[in-house]
């Protein structure tokens, strides 16, 4: 589950077009200490890593209800350097079939896709043989 070499490569040569202060987070390897602690703790409650292919980047995900909304902003605020794109407020309807339906308000963010988070991904997504799928495993050691 490692990326390929092209994959970081296309990666470093956008970084090395941003503003000063995106870059210098974009190419340090590891996350500062304030995000790696948050992160973990994301993560274990509201947020998500997505990956598209097996060979690629990771990127966070967080989705939160909008009454959450002063929250989502201060995570969003924290994670900034590794966004390209605001907050999202997404209406959401649901049960469209079925007699009770609900409508919703739900705001949320995603960080660009970059290998700093691929050690977070390790720990704490897994192979599901049964399903046949990868999904986020809340019983694990975190070897941190």
């Amino acid at each position: 589950m490692n990326i390929t070499n092209l994959t970081l490569k296309r990666y470093v040569l956008k970084c090395l077009k941003l503003d000063s202060y995106k870059k210098d987070y974009r190419l340090t390897m590891k996350l500062p200490v304030y995000l790696h602690y948050t992160l973990i703790g994301l993560l274990l409650s509201d947020g998500g890593l997505e990956r598209s292919v097996s060979s690629g980047n990771v990127r966070l995900s967080v989705n939160m209800s909008f009454k959450n909304l002063p929250y989502l902003f201060h995570l969003y605020n924290l994670f900034e350097p590794y966004t390209n794109t605001d907050v999202k407020i997404l209406d959401v309807k649901s049960g469209k079939n079925n007699k009770y339906t609900r409508d919703y308000s739900t705001s949320r963010f995603k960080t660009i896709s970059m290998p700093q988070l691929l050690y977070y991904y390790n720990i704490f997504y897994k192979y599901n043989h049964i399903s046949g799928s990868i999904k986020k495993n809340y019983i694990f050691g975190i070897k941190i």
